[in-house]
């Protein structure tokens, strides 16, 4: 219980420090993508039990580092780009276990790839 109290609070005070411009914005990609919506028959507590499809989650680096996200399931992939941390995003596919971890397929508003759940919150 503690650890989603924790979750939680992280959480809003990523959500409030994703409004505030980071400064240089020349590392992140500029394609266009459109945005794939949460699946609504994927409710809120499912999600925060199972990371699946159709679950919108936020990006978060405890170290404070933006995370890489990459073509394939494998931190040897090709990156896509960083993404900044509190990104909201919607999970396409997964989980994918490569390396002894699983790995998502996510979907932000600018870019869609592979990272591993221990960058994913419900």
């Amino acid at each position: 219980m503690k650890r989603y109290v924790l979750i939680a609070g992280l959480l809003v005070l990523f959500s409030l420090a994703a409004g505030c411009s980071l400064g240089d914005e020349s590392e992140l990609p500029t394609q266009t993508i459109v945005q794939q919506e949460p699946d609504a028959t994927v409710t809120l507590a499912e999600c925060a039990v199972s990371l699946r499809a159709g679950c919108q989650v936020t990006i978060m680096n405890s170290a404070g580092d933006s995370v890489l996200i990459r073509e394939t399931p494998s931190t040897t992939a090709t990156t896509v780009g960083p993404v900044r941390n509190g990104t909201m995003a919607v999970i396409l596919s997964g989980p994918t276990e490569a390396e002894g971890r699983p790995w998502y397929e996510i979907q932000t508003s600018e870019i869609s790839g592979f990272t591993e759940a221990t960058f994913l919150f419900p």
